[in-house]
C-alpha cells in the first residue's frame, strides 16, 4: 500500500473510529439512566464498540510507525 492510500486509509479509520465512539457514548448515557444494573444486552453492546474502538485505534497506531 502506498503512502497516499495509507492516508487514505487512516482518515476512514479515524471517521469509523469517531462513529464507534459517538454510538458507544450514547450506549453509556443509556445504560448510566438505569436505577439498578443495566442488561447484559446493552453491556455486551457497550463492551465490543470497545473492543472495536481499540482495534482501530492500534490499526491507525500502526501507519504513524
Amino acid at each position: 500500500m502506498n503512502k497516499e492510500d495509507q492516508k487514505k486509509l487512516r482518515v476512514r479509520l479515524i471517521n469509523l473510529s469517531n462513529i464507534i465512539r459517538a454510538e458507544q457514548k450514547t450506549l453509556l448515557i443509556e445504560a448510566a439512566n438505569f436505577e439498578t444494573l443495566p442488561n447484559k444486552n446493552l453491556l455486551r453492546q457497550i463492551a465490543e464498540l470497545e473492543l472495536n474502538i481499540t482495534a482501530i485505534d492500534n490499526t491507525i497506531a500502526e501507519f504513524e510507525e
